[in-house]
């Protein structure tokens, strides 16, 4: 027997889309779910940060995940993370090991790449499978604001798309993930697909900023809510910024903001309830990195 990790071809990805439908296709039929699969395959960001493994015996298929590379730093260290995304079996080998087998592989790939600091996912399967291979869990839970129906605050900028990029917040010693505009954009597209598929406004407007502080977000269709992706500036700036997104979660018949609780948020207004899914969880590559506490919507995949 022969276990090798190795990159899923175009026509393995696709193969692969037929098996996963079941577990993260919601909402969608199959078709729909494939053709959102191969759209957010085709995006810039994806093309440029995406690969596709599979960890296979003999040339058969235990097991796949997918990786999606983003800029980092740590402290005066600059270099990448990889978010791992969709780790599957299939139902009849579930419980073998397979899944634990090739992330302990990816993980030595990944250690050995030029600049990698660590690696992130955000578990919906619970801890302990992630923590067998040296992850750990980031506390993590969420501020939920209800929508409303006032008007745009005066003086509060729209952003459309594209949307630029994210300042991270500087703090020395701490881990930061610099997404990219297009890494935004890909959330972006992300609604733009569900929007068209079932036939829901999307509207125009993704983002706020006023004085420095600036907010970007995005409809979620499967929960109906607007995801706030990034907060960037002062907890007095962003309240404003927070009445737009409630306003526009209104205008699009979404029933509330959802934003993941970061030191920037103001919680004035909020329910904050803690997450049962998207665990995220960081794994070192390198002694330094101690903590990730900036984990904002953007950096999910």
């Amino acid at each position: 027997m022969a276990f090798a990790l190795r990159h899923a071809t175009a026509a393995e990805q696709r193969q692969r889309d037929l098996v996963t439908y079941a577990a993260w296709g919601q909402k969608l039929t199959q078709a729909q779910f494939e053709q959102r699969e191969a759209r957010l395959r085709a995006h810039p960001w994806a093309l440029g940060a995406m690969e596709t493994w599979l960890w296979t015996e003999d040339g058969r298929v235990l097991a796949s995940c997918e990786t999606f590379r983003t800029d980092a730093s740590l402290g005066p260290w600059k270099g990448a993370v990889w978010a791992i995304a969709s780790v599957f079996t299939e139902a009849p080998l579930r419980g073998r090991g397979f899944a634990k087998a090739m992330l302990e592989a990816l993980l030595q790939v990944l250690r050995g790449r030029p600049g990698a600091l660590g690696a992130v996912l955000f578990s919906e399967v619970g801890a302990k499978l992630y923590e067998a291979v040296g992850f750990r869990t980031v506390a993590a839970s969420d501020l939920v604001f209800p929508a409303s129906q006032q008007s745009w605050p005066a003086g509060v900028q729209r952003l459309t798309r594209p949307l630029g990029a994210p300042v991270p917040a500087p703090a020395p010693g701490a881990l930061k993930l610099h997404p990219s505009a297009a890494q935004l954009d890909w959330h972006l597209e992300r609604s733009a697909i569900y929007s068209e598929l079932l036939r829901a406004p999307l509207g125009e407007v993704f983002g706020a900023a006023h004085e420095g502080a600036a907010l970007w977000w995005a409809p979620y269709f499967k929960t109906q809510e607007l995801l706030v992706l990034w907060a960037e500036g002062a907890p007095d700036r962003l309240g404003p910024l927070l009445e737009a997104a409630r306003g526009t979660a209104g205008a699009l018949g979404l029933h509330q903001v959802r934003c993941w609780k970061v030191p920037a948020l103001p919680t004035v207004g909020a329910r904050e309830v803690p997450r049962d899914g998207e665990l995220p969880m960081v794994c070192s590559f390198v002694p330094q990195l101690s903590t990730w506490d900036d984990v904002q919507r953007a950096l999910w995949v």
